[in-house]
C-alpha cells in the first residue's frame, strides 16, 4: 500500500527551500509537475520521512509536487 501527498508550491526567492510533506516515512517517488516556468530540484539531501529540500531557480516557480511513499500497511 502507498500513501502520497501533493502538496502546491511557489517559490519566493531563488535557493534552497524546504517543503513539508508530512507522511511520516521516507518518500519513495516524487513527481513534480510545473505551472510556471524555472524550475526547482533537489538539494544533496533529497528527503526524510518529514520534508522535501530543494532548490530554486527563481522566485515565481510554481507547480505541484506528488509525493508517494510505501507504508508497508
Amino acid at each position: 500500500m502507498q500513501a502520497n501527498a501533493t502538496i502546491p508550491f511557489n517559490t519566493s526567492a531563488p535557493g534552497n527551500f524546504t517543503l513539508a510533506h508530512n507522511l511520516g516515512i521516507v518518500p519513495s517517488t516524487i513527481v513534480i509537475e510545473y505551472t510556471s516556468g524555472g524550475a526547482i530540484w533537489f538539494q544533496p539531501i533529497r528527503y526524510d520521512d518529514t520534508n522535501l529540500y530543494l532548490v530554486a531557480s527563481d522566485a515565481g516557480v510554481t507547480g505541484v509536487i506528488v509525493v508517494f511513499a510505501d507504508c508497508g500497511c
